[in-house]
């Protein structure tokens, strides 16, 4: 991997035996307020295999717009994670079986969240085999995949809110590179 910046881009690199490839992302200075997103207080955490989530929300978006996750506390450790998603003409309710997911710290939620951004964080499923997502209630959900050894990329989303619109979500990056 080989970065690069220039005076309005960056410039990566992968390199490896089979192939080369060499992107460059154009930097950009949006004129807007800053964002401050506070560390969630205790919320919920689930790690799933980041290309099953992937497949989880391409099937939800290909029913409705906007996702409602529920998560529950109960004794049935089996089934405390459901995703429901509806459209005119039809229903998709998606429950998960615990044993394909981690979760720490269950708590009673149930929030909206718009398919459209979700699918977009989700297409990240190659950055890592696993993903984790924070969830909890009056905070933006966190979606992250670890990269390059320290590095990370978190993803936050409001939940759909009829009256308050903060705003629809952020992009955090953090890379952590070794001299050698």
């Amino acid at each position: 991997l080989i970065i690069s910046i220039e005076d309005d881009s960056i410039n990566m690199s992968f390199i490896n035996l089979k192939y080369q490839k060499h992107y460059s992302i154009k930097q950009m200075n949006i004129e807007s307020d800053e964002i401050d997103i506070q560390p969630m207080e205790n919320p919920t955490k689930i790690k799933i295999i980041s290309k099953y989530f992937n497949e989880i929300i391409n099937d939800l978006a290909d029913i409705g717009e906007n996702v409602n996750i529920i998560v529950k506390e109960t004794d049935d450790n089996d089934e405390n994670i459901t995703f429901i998603t509806e459209s005119d003409i039809s229903k998709l309710n998606l429950i998960l079986h615990n044993e394909d997911i981690v979760c720490k710290n269950l708590k009673n939620l149930n929030i909206e969240f718009s398919l459209k951004n979700l699918q977009l964080f989700s297409k990240g499923y190659s950055l890592n085999n696993d993903m984790e997502i924070e969830i909890t209630i009056d905070a933006p959900l966190k979606l992250s995949y670890k990269i390059i050894g320290n590095g990370f990329i978190n993803y936050y989303i409001a939940p759909k809110m009829e009256d308050k619109i903060k705003f629809k979500y952020k992009i955090d990056i953090h890379f952590c590179f070794k001299h050698y």
